[in-house]
């Protein structure tokens, strides 16, 4: 009879893990065709560790789908807007900072704590005008890590490509600072004839009073160390070249704030290398999109 016992609470046993196996898989096969999405499967699929994307063998976690879906209705939600982004939209964006980690990576790109401080602080200011993250359901450590981290290393990638491929947009940058330079032309007239921002070229190239906050850390480094009347180097930016000169000093307000003109060389050359770039990996979408 023991052994009779024994052999039935096996077979209960059995019997029982084969159901859970049964269902958990039922809820794996609705996670990705049926687009489950209810405590319980983001749960299963966050344990198990489920890929919503797998990008040249490493996955993009479903985890990170749904916590990136849910800021984004957050932010959506604060700023008065009613309409969604596609979950295509939001997966392909994550995929596509798999890519940019692994360019990165590549390149030997690293970002310091300190970097990443003053690049979330530049954020910040643009994106919430300096106020509180909370308001938009954000922790400073969500938005360091699901925001600034990625716009910051692509930026630099960014940068890298361009300092490494620059071709006639970087050598019309440079012979337009020689005749700033040598008299040969003024900067004003210099950000008339050249420069691609439409919204300060017919005012010699003034953006206004800035704090050094208020510019990306590339941009900020380089005209905060200015005196009046100089024109600094080159500068590299994402989406291209600029130079600038500092033309006041607002000594009274605190933060200092600079008047800045620039000229502004547009390069979407770095673009075009992702788009191709993207187009030859390996990326398989798990999820259903």
């Amino acid at each position: 009879m023991t052994g009779l016992s024994a052999s039935k609470q096996l077979w209960w046993v059995l019997g029982f893990v084969l159901l859970l196996s049964l269902g958990v898989n039922m809820v794996i096969f609705g996670i990705y065709d049926w687009d489950l999405d209810d405590p319980f499967s983001r749960g299963l699929a966050s344990a198990l560790g489920l890929p919503a994307a797998i990008v040249n063998g490493r996955f993009v976690p479903l985890r990170n789908f749904y916590e990136r879906s849910d800021m984004v209705m957050d932010l959506r939600q604060v700023g008065g807007s009613n309409s969604g982004i596609s979950s295509q939209v939001l997966l392909t964006d994550l995929v596509r900072e798999e890519l940019v980690r692994e360019l990165a990576a590549r390149n030997q790109i690293t970002v310091s704590s300190t970097q990443l401080a003053l690049y979330a602080e530049y954020l910040t200011r643009s994106i919430a005008g300096g106020g509180d993250l909370q308001k938009f359901g954000l922790s400073a450590d969500q938005f360091m890590n699901d925001f600034a981290l990625p716009d910051y290393l692509k930026s630099l990638v960014a940068i890298r490509y361009l300092l490494e491929h620059g071709g006639k947009t970087a050598e019309e940058a440079q012979e337009a600072r020689v005749q700033i330079v040598s008299g040969t032309m003024t900067f004003a007239d210099a950000a008339t004839k050249y420069s691609d921002d439409e919204a300060s070229k017919y005012l010699g190239g003034d953006i206004g009073f800035w704090e050094q906050t208020d510019l990306p850390p590339w941009e900020g480094t380089a005209v905060f160390g200015l005196d009046l009347g100089e024109v600094s180097e080159v500068v590299v930016s994402p989406d291209g070249y600029r130079i600038f000169t500092v033309t006041a000093r607002d000594e009274d307000s605190n933060p200092p704030q600079l008047q800045v003109r620039q000229i502004f060389f547009a390069d979407h050359s770095f673009d075009e290398f992702f788009e191709d770039y993207s187009s030859r990996q390996s990326v398989y979408f798990f999820r259903n999109l």
